[in-house]
Formats: C-alpha cells, structure tokens, sequence
C-alpha cells in the first residue's frame, strides 16, 4: 500500500475513535420515572376524552406521546406488574393471576399449578437499571411477594430485586382505614418519590411510582368528593364522585412530581412514563352516557 495513503487512514481511523471518545464523554444518562396507576381506564382520562378533569397528566400527554393503541398484558394487577418488571409474558414466566389468587373451590375447572411469587432469579429493570449506574426505587404498589404483607413478604420485596431504596402499600381495608386520611396512599407515595428526587438529583435514577388508586375500595375524604362535586362534572356521563375524587387526587400527585422536575432542572433529561396495570376495573361505570 501507499505509505502515504497508509498514512492517511490511520490518521483518519485515529480521527474517528478520537470523536468517538468525545462523543462518550458528552453522552448523558437520561432518568426515567414509571408512574404506575392501579386499575385506571383509558377512558377515565381528560386526554383520551373521559369524564374527569386531569390536567397535570394531560399536560404530559400534551407535551409527550400519547399511547392510542396499546395493551395490558393480562387482565388483573400481578401478572401485568411481573410482565412490566421482566418484560416476559405473564404465561413464560407462570404467572397468570393476582397473588393470592382465589382456589375458586366452586368452579368446574381446576385452576393450574402457578408461579404464585415473582422469583429472585428473574432479572428486573431495577437490576438493569442500577448495574448502569442507576439509583433505583419503587414507591407503592408491589404485589409480587409469595405472601402479600410482612414479614412473610420480605424474602420477595423489592430491594431484592434491584431496588436501592422502597416502600411498599397496601390497599385500604373497609371498616378499618380512615378515609379522611389519604386512603390509597396517593400523598404517602408521592412524598417519599419527592425526597427520592431530592436526594439523588444529581445522580441518575430509576424511579417506579407505583400507586393503589384508583382500585377498589372505592374511597376517598369528604373535602375531595366535594372538591370534584363543585368542579361540575360532565352531566352526560354517569360517573361516581367518590371515583372521580379518586381520579383527582391521583392526577394532583401527577402534577406534584412533575413540579418537582421542573424545580430541580430535572425535566429535560428525565423520561416520565404513565400508565395503568391492567386498565379499567370500574371505567365501564363511567363510558356510558346517563340513561335520564
């Protein structure tokens, strides 16, 4: 070959690799936030048309992409959760029904032997995540432990399954839980997502809010359903206060988060992601124009 030419491309490979170098010392990790709703229809949204007023998760649809033909991967909360956490269908990895799912000891059919736990050998995003460098943490909704509260559910929680820092919680229980007192969680998990971005905002994370609401128990305090009472909802739509209260509050932890990027200076390099589990338990009550 040329000496000349010879000389030429490896100056020209050595140009490439040289940018290349630069190109790697500019790259940035974006952070990602999951905001995971429970049992929220597509159609209980402002931004797909629904009867309730949410403006902050309208905004982000607004400003960001909106998902017109998508699909849970199964039709009740644990599954969808496992799929989400592994990206495998819920049939590969044996785990088909909500934990603890029902023997049904009156139907016809027997049920099949399940994966009844999400097992620790399955890797998650939050091990992905923090083997990139990643601080990680879920806030909220779990419900992939062999047993569903502690201590028998800490062998299977989320920190042992790539989770720097969590906090799990529970529906409501009727009879039992104060209504007057944030009832889903909603403010609870918000809070501590808060104080997560707080802390590590100078790091890149990996952040699952994963709420409760809007699932069954249907409840919430006297002032929200009044708040939603006065905002004089669609009269066309048949729809529940109590539900549409529910909706509120899940839409103002929303905005709070989104706030909080904004004041950190986190919201240009941060990807937020808001979707349901399973899609809407109770939407049907509120699809249907009032018969009067």
């Amino acid at each position: 070959m040329n000496p000349i030419l010879r000389k030429l491309i490896y100056c020209g490979f050595l140009a490439f690799l040289i940018s290349c170098q630069a190109g790697k010392e500019k790259e940035t990790h974006p952070n990602m936030i999951v905001i995971l709703a429970d049992d929220l229809g597509w159609n209980q949204l402002g931004c797909y048309g629904g009867p309730y007023r949410t403006p902050n998760i309208d905004e982000l649809a607004t400003g960001g992409m909106r998902f017109t033909n998508a699909y849970a991967s199964a039709a009740v909360c644990s599954p969808t959760r496992a799929a989400l956490m592994t990206g495998k269908y819920p049939a590969r990895l044996h785990l088909t029904d909500f934990i603890k799912g029902g023997d049904f000891p009156d139907s016809l059919l027997y049920q099949p032997d399940w994966q009844k736990f999400l097992p620790l050998d399955e890797i998650t995003l939050g091990e992905v995540f923090r083997e990139k460098g990643y601080r990680t943490a879920l806030f909220g909704k779990w419900h992939l432990s062999r047993e569903k509260k502690p201590p028998e559910s800490e062998a299977f929680n989320p920190d042992k399954q790539g989770f720097d820092e969590y906090m799990v919680t529970y529906k409501p229980v009727p009879g039992v839980t104060d209504p007057e007192h944030d009832p889903h969680n909603v403010d609870g998990i918000t809070d501590r997502a808060i104080r997560f971005l707080e802390e590590y905002q100078k790091d890149p994370f990996f952040l699952v809010v994963s709420h409760n609401a809007i699932h069954d128990p249907i409840m919430e305090s006297r002032e929200s359903i009044k708040a939603f009472r006065a905002s004089g909802p669609d009269p066309v739509y048949s729809v529940n206060p109590i539900l549409g209260a529910m909706v509120g509050r899940l839409d103002g932890g929303t905005g709070r988060l989104l706030d909080k990027l904004d004041e950190l200076g986190l919201e240009k390099n941060t990807i937020v992601f808001f979707c349901s589990d399973n899609g809407g338990k109770l939407a049907w009550k509120d699809c249907c124009r009032d018969p009067e």
